[in-house]
C-alpha cells in the first residue's frame, strides 16, 4: 500500500511524525464520520455491521478510502481504531442526552430509540477506554494488533456464511429464532431422507441452521458484553 497521509500522521507506518498529529487525524476523520457514518447508522433500525461501514467508506470519494485494504489485516487497523474512536464518542453524546442508545460492536452498531439496562459494566468500560484513549492508535502491541484482526477476519467470514445461509433456508436475514427454526423445520420436511428428500440438500439446511446458531449467538454475547475487536 501507498503510504497515504492525513494531517502530520503517517498512516502506513502507524507513526507520529510529530505531537499534533494526534488531533489533526481524528478531526479529519471526525469530519467524514459526523457526515456521512452517522446517516448510514441512522438509516440502518436493525443495525450495520462495522465491515459494512468500512465497505462504504471504501467506496465514496473520500480521503480514507485508500487506507481501506482488505486483504491487508493489519493495514485496516488505523482506520478500525479512528472509527470506533468516533463510535464511542458519539456513544458519549447520546447517553448524555438519555434519549437514544448507541451500541457499538464489530457485528453490530445500532442508534436504538430507548436506552436499555447496560450489563457486564467493567467489561464494557474496558473497551470503551482503550479506543478513547487516542495515544492507543499508536502503542498498541504487535501481538494484540494481530489478535484483534484475526477477530475481525473470523466475524466477517461468519457474516458470509450467514448470508448464505439464509439463502439456503430461503428466508430473509433476521434474528428472530422462532421464524427461522420454522423455515428450517418447513424445508426440513421436504427434504428429509426419511420423507424422500436428498442427503446433500439435507446436509446443506443443517448447516446453513448450524450457521444461523453460531451468528446469533455471537451477537447475542456482543449485546451483553459490547465487545470490540
Amino acid at each position: 500500500m501507498e503510504n497515504s497521509k492525513t494531517g502530520n500522521y503517517n498512516i502506513s507506518s502507524n507513526r507520529c511524525d510529530c505531537d499534533t498529529s494526534i488531533p489533526n487525524i481524528f478531526t479529519a476523520f471526525n469530519l467524514t464520520f459526523c457526515s456521512v457514518v452517522k446517516s448510514w447508522i441512522k438509516e440502518q433500525a436493525s443495525g450495520i455491521s462495522e465491515y459494512e461501514l468500512l465497505k462504504r467508506l471504501k467506496e465514496i470519494d473520500s480521503p480514507w478510502h485508500e487506507l481501506i485494504n482488505f486483504g491487508d489485516p493489519k493495514a485496516l487497523f488505523p482506520i478500525h481504531f479512528l472509527l470506533f474512536n468516533a463510535l464511542y464518542e458519539w456513544q458519549h453524546e447520546v447517553q448524555v442526552l438519555g434519549e437514544y442508545q448507541l451500541r457499538v460492536s464489530p457485528l453490530n452498531i445500532i442508534l436504538s430509540r430507548h436506552p436499555e439496562k447496560t450489563t457486564n459494566v467493567g467489561d464494557y468500560d474496558h473497551v470503551r477506554n482503550f479506543y478513547r484513549d487516542k495515544k492507543n492508535l499508536f502503542r498498541t502491541s504487535s501481538t494484540k494488533l494481530d489478535t484483534m484482526m484475526n477477530n475481525f477476519w473470523n466475524r466477517v467470514s461468519l457474516q458470509h456464511k450467514v448470508l448464505n445461509a439464509f439463502k439456503t433456508l430461503e428466508i430473509d436475514h433476521t434474528k428472530d429464532l422462532k421464524k427461522i427454526k420454522f423455515a428450517y423445520r418447513k424445508k426440513m420436511t421436504v427434504e428429509h431422507p426419511d420423507k424422500g428428500g436428498c442427503v446433500k440438500r439435507a446436509s446443506e439446511l443443517n448447516n446453513a441452521m448450524s450457521t444461523i446458531n453460531k451468528w446469533i449467538k455471537m451477537h447475542y454475547e456482543s449485546r451483553l458484553n459490547d465487545h470490540s475487536m
